[in-house]
């Protein structure tokens, strides 16, 4: 979808829009499926600077995370290592770009 220029066309589709115009991430009021990308339920925006991030995610008993990124420069295995994560539950974070600020998004799939 990305590399096909479709981006746009997508969120037109969901009747949504992008979370930052320079960011290929879709948003919507609504729940939607389709083909071309994987859709994900914002639950909470969490601090986005790291010490926060890791008391965040400790808070909530976070020992596994897949990090997802685009627009910032972070590594996410080095990042995931410096977060000290320990605990049963699992999550997703989303690290990108809103309105040119660094955004963190704990997100569950639909």
């Amino acid at each position: 979808m990305i590399r096909a220029g479709l981006v746009t066309a997508v969120a037109a589709g969901v009747q949504g829009g992008l979370l930052d115009e320079h960011i290929a991430y879709v948003t919507s009021d609504a729940s939607f499926r389709t083909p071309f990308a994987r859709g994900y339920r914002v639950v909470e925006t969490l601090p986005y600077r790291e010490k926060q991030l890791r008391l965040a995610l400790k808070q909530r008993g976070i020992g596994t995370l897949t990090i997802k990124k685009r627009g910032v420069d972070v590594d996410p295995a080095a990042l995931r290592k410096r977060l000290h994560l320990a605990g049963d539950d699992e999550a997703t974070l989303v690290l990108t770009r809103i309105d040119g600020h660094g955004t963190a998004l704990l997100v569950k799939p639909f």
